[in-house]
């Protein structure tokens, strides 16, 4: 079924399925379509210890410099802790570049789980580092949409292409049970890494 795309309406995934079948019904927070600008501005925040903000660059969230992470995390709400998270490739990386999105995120604490694609693979992680091993996966194009799915102790990797999701990837991991913030993280080689059309939502 096509996604129907507007700010503060869900995206038509086909959540009447099993929970955990196909990937859930979100809601569009942020189409980034504002004028360029060097941060995301007022709804965003900072996150990971970033070494810049992402910036507005052409509509799309876009890598704030040419290495290091730029990442942030949504301000408006938090998410969970069952919570599903996407973004839709705006530019491809290459290199050691990658893009992720994240759930589950609390600064204070340390927390996030992230789904990542860096040009060949894609991965699951927390805070601390990968959890098992990444899935290879055929190149994905701009306009596919990477997409991360946290019930409970279960957190998913998905990506959306040819019209349809595909989950590639799952981890079982129960360091961080907690509801928390959602955004993106982008990191740098070099390349014009962006994404575009954040959206997420509470299961």
């Amino acid at each position: 079924m096509p996604l129907s795309i507007g700010i503060g309406v869900a995206l038509s995934t086909g959540a009447e399925a099993a929970a955990g079948a196909t990937f859930p019904d979100v809601t569009l927070r942020d189409d980034f379509n504002r004028t360029n600008a060097a941060s995301l501005g007022a709804n965003w925040a900072l996150a990971f210890g970033g070494d810049t903000d992402p910036e507005i660059l052409g509509n799309t969230a876009a890598v704030g410099a040419t290495t290091g992470l730029s990442a942030a995390a949504w301000q408006p709400a938090t998410f969970g802790p069952d919570v599903a998270v996407c973004a839709t490739l705006a530019t491809l990386p290459g290199g050691v570049a990658s893009m992720q999105v994240f759930a589950r995120f609390d600064d204070g604490l340390g927390a996030s789980y992230m789904i990542g694609y860096d040009g060949s693979q894609i991965y699951i992680a927390n805070a601390l580092g990968w959890l098992g091993d990444a899935v290879s996966t055929a190149p994905l194009i701009v306009g596919n949409k990477l997409g991360i799915v946290c019930r409970g102790t279960t957190i998913q990797g998905w990506v959306y292409r040819s019209g349809a999701w595909e989950k590639l990837i799952e981890q079982t991991d129960s360091d961080y049970g907690g509801a928390g913030a959602a955004g993106i993280a982008i990191s740098d080689d070099g390349d014009a890494l962006a994404v575009d059309d954040f959206s997420a939502a509470t299961l």
